[in-house]
């Protein structure tokens, strides 16, 4: 890095591009760092952490950092093979007898490495597992009931329920909550003090940011479900991490540092070394000319970009850490909502940190932009053009008849009732309606009012309402719940 090249008047450009980028693409409030050789040669705050009290972003706000917490479940399986207590290929049916996939084979045969690097050969799942009742002991268990698209271990699909299960395991093998591991063995030593496992600690925090997304109209603050007091999200392992700038420049600066900070070790070398390293590639095309094919680390991502490789990796609410280990260099994104805009910053401070051209990151992502509107506007048309519908039908059943819970093992609970001359979904307490499509085929409307996805009643022999579908997984069938 060039001496000049964060002088004052760079520094400017600097906050002027970002500050124009987080303004077009409508991020309420940021907080970004670079860092080479272990100092901090850029760090800047902008907007809010609160927009409608007009609470500005400072260093020490935190942000939910969602899938970056999956760097500190590896983390922590890796302190444990450090222990002695876990080994990286060995099956985690010997740690964790209770857990179960669809085959034996699977069952017998997933290792850590398996859990960490998405080729268990299930697709997302992502509405699986998500009641208030279960245990990540009893997750586990029910992890069978999914049903999977690829063969064992060869291809990678992002997979969340993984993490979870991973998460568990750290919790088999050491004894304590993983929430708890990770403030032990994680966060105290690197004094990361003002980041939290559980949303209920972080929400006591008066510094804390809100989580904006975009109801098609504006910018909305996300409401979070309340969660007891003694309860603890089983898919807290995957995302549930809720950080500070100041703090992750400390985690950053420690990865960097190949296990070490200020001092002391955290993890060994070898550690770093193995959760740094690619394990499997991505199918996924070229993204960008300065950048090559993408593959999985453990709770990271390992990408080429120009002659250096990057080992990185985002979260929902567009959070992202980028590091280039052999420059000792990185570069630390967070922000308050998903714009999808961390590749322009990323590679915006690598470049003048390398005195290198900058990359028309920017400008990519105009096109991007104009090119979805264009897909979705298409796909819209194509959808009403292969599913029409069919005008003047009637449900089979009085709406009574429909009314009932209806369960499947793995996504739990879809209940159902009749209200006003309609059918409702009630889900935490809140209720979406079920407006009518056609024949028994109903359409779940979000809060904002736009619909959402396709729910198809059936009938059993006797003609009763029986089970309801849905393409909750596209990967798979549609998954059904059985009225109980």
């Amino acid at each position: 890095m060039k001496e000049t090249e964060f002088g004052q008047e760079t520094l400017k450009k600097i906050d002027d591009f970002f500050q124009s980028v987080l303004d077009e693409f409508k991020v309420p409030g940021a907080a970004i760092a670079a860092i080479k050789d272990n100092k901090v040669v850029y760090k800047k705050c902008f907007g809010f952490r609160n927009t409608k009290k007009k609470l500005p972003v400072n260093e020490n706000t935190a942000f939910h950092i969602a899938s970056n917490t999956k760097a500190f479940t590896s983390m922590s399986c890796a302190l444990l093979v450090d222990d002695g207590k876990l080994e990286w290929d060995r099956p985690i049916i010997e740690y964790m007898p209770h857990f179960r996939m669809k085959s034996h084979y699977e069952t017998s045969s997933v290792t850590t490495i398996d859990l960490l690097t998405h080729r268990t050969g299930l697709p997302a799942h992502n509405g699986a597992f998500y009641d208030m009742s279960l245990t990540r002991e009893e997750t586990a268990r029910r992890i069978q009931y999914l049903d999977s698209n690829k063969g064992f271990r060869t291809t990678l699909q992002y997979n969340n329920n993984m993490y979870m299960i991973a998460g568990h395991l750290v919790e088999c093998i050491s004894g304590m909550k993983w929430e708890d591991f990770v403030n032990e063995r994680i966060l105290k030593p690197l004094s990361m003090d003002t980041s939290f496992t559980r949303q209920r600690d972080a929400k006591k925090y008066d510094n804390l940011s809100e989580a904006y997304y975009n109801s098609g109209e504006e910018i909305k603050p996300i409401t979070f479900r309340s969660i007891s007091d003694d309860y603890d999200f089983p898919r807290a392992p995957a995302g549930c991490i809720i950080s500070s700038l100041n703090d992750i420049i400390k985690w950053t600066i420690m990865h960097l540092n190949k296990g070490k900070y200020n001092g002391g070790t955290l993890v060994s070398e070898k550690r770093i070394e193995e959760m740094h390293r690619p394990h499997m590639m991505d199918r996924v095309p070229l993204q960008a000319p300065e950048l090559g094919y993408l593959s999985t680390c453990l709770g990271w991502w390992s990408l080429p970009y120009k002659n250096h490789i990057t080992v990185s990796h985002g979260g929902a609410f567009g959070s992202g850490i980028s590091m280039i280990p052999k420059e000792n260099m990185a570069v630390i994104f967070l922000p308050n909502f998903q714009a999808g805009i961390n590749d322009i910053i990323y590679y915006q401070l690598f470049d003048r940190m390398f005195g290198d051209d900058i990359s028309p990151f920017l400008e990519r992502k105009r096109e991007q932009v104009q090119k979805q509107k264009e897909n979705a506007k298409r796909q819209k048309e194509n959808k009403e053009k292969e599913n029409p519908r069919a005008e003047g039908t009637s449900p089979s059943h009085n709406l009574a008849d429909y009314e009932g819970v209806y369960e499947h093992p793995a996504y739990m609970y879809f209940e159902v009732k009749a209200s006003h001359d309609r059918l409702v979904h009630i889900h935490r307490e809140k209720e979406f309606e079920l407006r009518h499509y056609h024949y028994d085929v109903f359409t779940m409307i979000e809060e904002d009012g736009r619909p959402w996805l396709n729910f198809t009643f059936h009938t059993d022999e006797n003609g009763r309402i029986s089970s309801v579908s849905a393409p909750l997984e596209p990967a798979v069938g549609d998954i059904v719940f059985k009225k109980q």
